[in-house]
């Protein structure tokens, strides 16, 4: 009774799993090829093999003369042939900046879509870097298993029913009686094709039910992990912290990952099945706390040595249940978030908003349900669209930015983007961390910008990676933007969602914090 109890819950927390959406299953990307500007969806299919639908709009293009010319194509990060051709895209109608494309994807893993875009401006092309995953397995419905059913026993009774009649009469002239002898080889053959097409059968179902469990064990799970806070001063390394000086630890627990820390791989092998980490925005981790009750939220960049252990100074946040959430990014482009439960106890102080260097946290003191948040000098007001916010629907996320008079402000790069926001719903079932550039890491787009055919061995694009990407901050040093930023997003199902939105101005970190209910669509399928 405790076995089937336990495997009942294990198989109700592995449909939890799949139906989460901790990052995003869809990719959005905002960006340039060549003169144009571009927004990219890449809907995932939840399946591999199987067909992506993209859909490209390419910003202004309806004021030029005639229509643009917009292709597209689909390839694995670490193909070794040469790119498949790319397919014309179809404009849609109604729409005159929008094309949309269904291609294939025959391979899981890191891929990546590239864009080409061509018309009275000049041309231009881009990669967006798309994580294509088996997220979920196709169920048979009903009366499609009925029919198939139903024309199986059709079939099995004809070719029973051939066998014995031709093990009985297929040698006798027309109109010449059956003799008992014949009979009985009839009946005898009509039962062997019986026992035959039944075995038969029951080897088909064993296959059957291998292909489905060896499926089931390929369904994309992040790489599982522990979380932990200790307190210096303590003589043991409970998940309970008191001290200013206490840390939040969270630990990469795969063993295939974790073995793989002292080897030494040949060439061509991987770490556990995944490349190893490269920097995002100059941190091999992106961390966030955020407290079961959504009060609470923390982005932090832990350090490591071996790239098991990740290792954040706690903020001041306030004790109780949280999950840990920590983004990476593999070598290959491939994107994963580790999760993980914690549990902090209570602290004195709690502030409601800070930061230190890039660290920063954010307690609500009220319920995020107006459309502005203020913090001492710098006011966030959320842009909110006069439409309500539907599942499945572009809902771009813009926010305003202002000091306390409602001035216009100057924000700098925060670790080399205008802004941060993370989007989560109230049940935990979503979580994902956005950019202005949309859901993909740059770090991932920096993998395919500079991948070449001689990058075979693990370790040696990283390398190229993370210099690009401390040139990059670099360059984005002392720089300072609009006070308007947006994210290019579609919320994945109806709920209630936080979404907390980061900026940086006078080198310290706002945080805004903000409510949103989206309702489900109730267009027909395919409408």
């Amino acid at each position: 009774m405790t076995r089937l109890l336990s495997r009942a819950l294990g198989a109700f927390a592995f449909v939890l799993i799949c139906a989460a959406h901790i990052g995003s299953p869809d990719t959005w990307f905002e960006g340039n090829a060549g003169p144009y500007r571009l927004l990219v969806h890449v809907s995932s299919p939840g399946v591999v093999p199987a067909i992506a639908d993209i859909s490209v709009r390419v910003y202004d293009s309806a004021r030029e003369a005639g229509r643009v010319a917009v292709t597209a194509s689909v390839n694995k990060f670490d193909a070794a042939g040469a790119p498949p051709p790319p397919e014309q895209a179809i404009p849609v109608a109604g729409d005159p900046e929008l094309y949309a494309i269904s291609l294939w994807v025959m391979s899981g893993g890191s891929n990546s879509v590239t864009i080409n875009v061509s018309g009275a401006k000049g041309a231009g092309s881009v990669i967006v870097p798309a994580v294509f995953v088996a997220s979920r397995r196709l169920s048979l419905d009903g009366p499609l298993a009925t029919g198939l059913a139903l024309v199986g026993l059709v079939l099995f009774a004809g070719i029973v029913s051939i066998a014995g009649a031709a093990a009985r009469e297929a040698s006798l002239p027309p109109g010449t009686p059956v003799d008992a002898a014949r009979r009985r080889r009839g009946r005898i053959a009509l039962g062997a094709a019986a026992v035959i097409l039944t075995l038969a059968l029951l080897g088909g179902r064993a296959w059957w039910r291998a292909e489905d469990a060896a499926y089931r064990r390929s369904i994309y799970r992040p790489m599982p992990a522990a979380a932990s806070a200790t307190d210096s001063s303590a003589t043991d390394s409970s998940a309970t912290d008191s001290a200013a000086a206490s840390t939040i630890e969270l630990r990469i627990t795969d063993s295939a990952w974790v073995a793989s820390r002292n080897e030494s791989l040949p060439p061509g092998r991987s770490r556990g099945g995944f490349t190893p980490l490269i920097p995002d925005h100059g941190k091999l981790m992106h961390m966030f706390v955020v407290s079961d009750d959504l009060r609470a939220f923390a982005h932090l960049h832990p350090s490591t040595s071996d790239t098991v252990i990740f290792t954040a100074r706690r903020p001041p946040l306030p004790g109780g249940p949280y999950h840990v959430y920590g983004d990476v990014v593999h070598e290959s482009g491939f994107a994963q978030t580790l999760t993980a439960p914690l549990v902090l106890r209570p602290q004195t102080a709690e502030p409601s908003s800070g930061s230190r260097g890039d660290d920063s946290w954010h307690v609500t003191v009220v319920p995020a349900t107006s459309g502005v948040t203020s913090s001492r000098e710098t006011m966030v007001r959320w842009d909110r669209p006069v439409a309500p916010l539907v599942a499945g629907r572009p809902a771009p996320l813009r926010f305003t930015i202002t000091d306390l008079e409602g001035n216009p402000v100057e924000l700098e790069p925060y670790m080399g983007m205008a802004a941060h926001a993370v989007v989560m719903r109230d049940d935990r079932s979503v979580f994902i961390h956005l950019h202005p550039s949309g859901t993909v890491p740059m770090a991932a787009k920096r993998s395919f910008d500079l991948r070449t055919a001689s990058d075979t061995v693990p370790g040696t694009l990283s390398r190229r990676v993370t210099a690009t990407d401390s040139a990059a901050s670099s360059t984005h040093a002392g720089m300072t933007l609009g006070n308007v930023v947006s994210f290019p997003y579609a919320f994945p199902s109806a709920g209630q969602y936080r979404i907390w939105v980061q900026v940086k101005r006078a080198g310290r970190v706002v945080t805004g914090a903000f409510d949103a209910e989206v309702t489900a669509d109730e267009r027909p399928a395919g409408g």
